[in-house]
């Protein structure tokens, strides 16, 4: 049944939410035009919905962990350039 219900979902854009229960946007359009989101973040969105409460919590720990390498190479890079700038790297 959940595999039909995602052939459902994918084939009409209608979130597998909706299928089960009636209840919240029906479509995948009305969130992002409803709420504000871009497309993209309403894929990312209902791709977190569909994870099992384990796989959320190390999507969650994972994008933090993502996050901070980022924040990492950005104070380096920073850095180099001010070295760059004043001519001692």
């Amino acid at each position: 049944m959940a595999e039909h219900l995602k052939n459902i979902s994918a084939k009409t854009g209608i979130f597998i939410d909706w299928l089960l229960t009636g209840k919240g946007p029906m479509h995948q359009n009305s969130i992002v035009s409803s709420s504000g989101l871009t497309e993209e973040e309403a894929t990312l969105l209902e791709i977190y919905n569909d994870l099992s409460d384990d796989y959320k919590d190390e999507l969650i720990t994972s994008l933090k962990a993502l996050i901070d390498l980022d924040q990492d190479s950005k104070k380096k890079r920073v850095a180099l350039l001010e070295k760059l700038r004043k001519g001692t790297a």
